[in-house]
């Protein structure tokens, strides 16, 4: 495949086309796997998001743009301030640099760097910051120091082995050179510069040669991460140098295969990993735990782009510059920590997906079946959490094993669980009693479905809502214990939610369309249903469109839209009187959760979670 080719301003202006093609390279064996089970995921998916969810409570605010957009340049902090240096700078020569200062959000012009070139690598010493390698027309072993005491620039002893596309990284006094682009092609060199004695040593090469890599250092060791073998190649491997032995081992791959991004060790001390080139990866951004050598997602990029800048100062990573689908930016964006009112409380016990959540009013919240971390894993299990005691316990399991079932509350204190599949759409209903643990098969829904929606109406009837059945409607009498059809929902969809509002009418929420045509666009569609009339009205539409987020009706008579598509973490508030929605803190994960209100009145939100553990959260106002 080509890719990149001609002057390196002209590569850079090439990289989102590259990206684009990419896709079918840079995905493999992963996304062939992901076309195998997307029928099993349309399953799955009705509790759990795709992809590696942003786990921390983190968002990205932004900072002051740059005095000059910029791409291929490089970054490093020096004394608690970041330099971008070189690079194609819009406007200018590409000689320039400046830099920013946490402290006052300004950026500023320094000495220019006397050498142009892209694609470099830099990292700071004990007093001066070192820009190493790098290209033009042809691949550099050019070293040039910044003393910014001075604000002027040194040469210094040439890197042995020409090459740009490399990463830089400073560890216990020395810096590496490590990979990048050779005249021959991608590069396994490993090359330590002493800035002490100005003299370079080569080390143990790296295991795969690659371009366009990022690398950091943390706890005494260096991580070789990702990259590219060649153009339009691009690799998920992560490489550990222990210095001390002069070797590298393997360790957990990047989650997301890509080139052409920064890596930074944050103050928590693991590493994050920004954008790049690859299959839609210029806004992801992952996290490095070395310790328990693991992967999570973080809050993505604002911003999508590669060829960008990253640097840790002043407690927070910014993300800096890079070519974005309009060209290079002067966008700066600072992740910094959220604060949020969920609080984490005792994990669920059995991982599943599509469960259904109900609350009792002996304080109880019960969540009822599902499907486990397999294709044909159907549950009868039902598990139920002691707000007051923190604790979950196993209760009497429901005689009918099945998946994205919907579950009801009656005033009397039974729980109703309806439709869902097993393997096929099923009509069955079935109640569950809190009193004596018990379970009793009621008279079945005429219209078998699963994907559905259910609530408990003031007439004391439980309705079900769409669904694989499109628009149905249907409402069923305990007393009688009979079903009757109702007005059909005006429109006709699946991984809807409901909940019954302070005014009586029961307002169904979101949804996608029947069949489910994932991953067509979700729905931001509120309509209310009024029982005494058996009509539908519109009312106010979420600001989020969204399936699969859980709906409940808090006692001052709000209703909250909970997570849902794509593991959101959204969360919005609809007020019945007002007809209007207002946004409240987000989750701490992102998540397509099963919700109740608890008996102390508070709002739990309930697994969903695309990868272990499955947590539960609960609202603290």
């Amino acid at each position: 495949m080509a890719c990149l080719r001609g002057s390196l301003t002209a590569q850079v202006e090439q990289i989102p086309r590259c990206a684009r093609n990419d896709r079918g390279h840079a995905r493999n064996d992963k996304g062939r796997k992901g076309e195998r089970l997307l029928l099993w995921m349309l399953i799955w998916t009705a509790g759990l998001g795709g992809g590696l969810i942003a786990s921390g409570q983190e968002i990205w605010v932004p900072a002051a743009p740059m005095l000059a957009r910029r791409a291929a340049f490089a970054a490093a902090v020096l004394n608690g301030k970041i330099y971008a240096i070189s690079g194609v700078v819009v406007g200018g020569t590409g000689r320039e640099v400046e830099v920013y200062d946490p402290a006052s959000d300004a950026w500023s012009p320094v000495a220019q760097i006397p050498t142009r070139r892209l694609w470099a690598g830099a990292a700071a010493g004990p007093d001066n910051i070192y820009l190493i390698g790098g290209g033009d027309a042809t691949k550099f072993d050019t070293v040039e120091a910044y003393d910014p005491v001075a604000d002027t620039w040194s040469p210094k002893a040439p890197m042995p082995t020409a090459r740009d596309m490399l990463a830089v990284v400073e560890l216990n006094g020395k810096i590496y050179a490590l990979g990048g682009r050779q005249i021959a092609g991608a590069s396994d060199k490993v090359e330590a510069y002493d800035p002490a004695s100005d003299t370079w040593t080569a080390v143990a090469p790296l295991p795969v040669g690659r371009e366009g890599l990022a690398a950091a250092a943390v706890n005494g060791k260096i991580y070789a991460i990702g990259g590219r073998t060649r153009p339009g190649f691009q690799i998920n491997r992560v490489d550990a140098y222990d210095p001390l032995t002069d070797t590298w081992t393997q360790v957990s791959s990047l989650p997301t295969a890509r080139a052409l991004m920064p890596a930074v060790t944050g103050l928590d001390g693991k590493i994050y990993v920004l954008g790049g080139e690859g299959f839609q990866t210029d806004r992801i951004v992952e996290r490095y735990d070395p310790v328990m050598d693991s992967w999570e997602g973080v809050a993505p990029l604002p911003t999508g782009r590669t060829a960008l800048g990253a640097a840790a100062a002043g407690g927070s990573i910014y993300a800096i510059g890079g070519q974005g689908s309009g060209g290079a930016l002067d966008v700066v964006e600072r992740l910094a920590p959220e604060v949020t009112r969920w609080t984490r409380v005792s994990e669920l016990p059995t991982p599943r997906g599509g469960f259904a959540v109900a609350a009792a009013p002996n304080g109880l919240i019960y969540v009822i079946g599902g499907q486990g971390p397999g294709p044909d894993i159907y549950l009868r299990l039902v598990e139920a959490y002691d707000p007051i005691a923190n604790t979950w316990a196993r209760v009497a399991d429901m005689p009918t094993e099945r998946v994205n079932l919907a579950a009801a509350l009656r005033p009397d204190g039974r729980i109703y669980a309806l439709g869902g599949q097993n393997p096929g759409s099923r009509n069955t209903v079935e109640a569950y009693d809190p009193a004596t643990d018990t379970w009793t098969t009621v008279a079945p829904m005429p219209t078998a479905r699963t994907l559905l929606a259910a609530a408990t109406g003031p007439d004391g009837r439980i309705y079900a809502f769409g669904g694989s059945s499109g628009d149905t409607a249907e409402a069923y009498d305990p007393i009688a214990d009979t079903w009757s059809t109702v007005a059909p929902m005006p429109t006709p969809r699946s991984l809807l939610s409901a909940a019954t509002g302070s005014d009586g009418r029961i307002y169904v929420l979101g949804g996608s369309a029947v069949p489910v045509p994932f991953p067509d666009p979700p729905f931001n569609t509120v309509e209310a249903y009024d029982p005494l009339t058996d009509t539908w009205a519109a009312a106010a539409p979420m600001p989020t469109p969204r399936r699969g987020m859980a709906a409940v009706a808090a006692p001052d008579g709000l209703i909250w839209a909970i997570g849902g598509d794509l593991s959101l973490r959204i969360v919005e508030v609809y007020d019945p009187v007002g007809n209007v929605w207002s946004p409240v803190d987000r989750l701490r994960r992102g998540r397509r959760p099963g919700a109740a209100i608890g008996i102390d009145g508070r709002i739990y939100a309930i697994g969903g979670e695309f990868d272990l553990p499955f947590t539960v959260e609960v609202f603290v106002p």
